[in-house]
């Protein structure tokens, strides 16, 4: 991970561009893949997504 962001400092215009793509492939595949397992909600109606290791709240 290290070396990968010290290559995307290095020409940081097209690493952004490419890093935003693949950040919006990443929410929408794992987006769709919770979809259709998504439970019926917690206690206070939000869901949990995983995203690259972290783990955010929806709702």
């Amino acid at each position: 991970m290290l070396v990968w962001w010290t290559q995307a400092q290095l020409n940081f215009k097209t690493s952004s561009i490419f890093s935003l793509h693949l950040l919006n492939l990443c929410i929408s595949f794992d987006f769709i893949s919770k979809l259709s397992f998504l439970p019926n909600g917690e206690s206070n109606g939000s869901s949990e997504y995983s995203l690259l290791g972290h783990s955010f709240a929806i709702g």
